[in-house]
């Protein structure tokens, strides 16, 4: 999988995503997959401010997960991996994301 390289605010380095703890096998992470049944799930990036939220993509569908309030949205917006990540990055990027909460399964 090719890195896409995250907006301001955001990041994909693997410490911040806590991919050794937080997606490890027995980690939140993981455990918030199994709910959602959404298979193989891989962390993209995530905000570096003062809310919490992560970019997961699992299949060909795009996340936005708040482990804090446990609201999974699944993204419907039509683009690449790349233009929503570029919506995300702008202003009120998130809010105008055509996105749809998920429920788990």
């Amino acid at each position: 999988m090719t890195q896409t390289p995250a907006p301001p605010g955001w990041s994909c380095n693997e410490r911040d995503l806590d991919t050794e703890d937080y997606w490890s096998a027995n980690g939140d992470g993981q455990a918030m997959v199994q709910e959602y049944g959404l298979g193989k799930a891989v962390p993209i990036m995530c905000r570096t401010g003062g809310d919490v939220l992560i970019l997961i993509e699992a299949g060909s569908k795009l996340y936005l997960w708040n482990p804090i309030d446990q609201c999974l949205w699944e993204i419907t917006q039509k683009g690449s991996r790349e233009k929503i990540v570029g919506m995300i990055g702008e202003p009120d990027g998130i809010i105008n994301l055509e996105k749809e909460l998920a429920k788990p399964k």
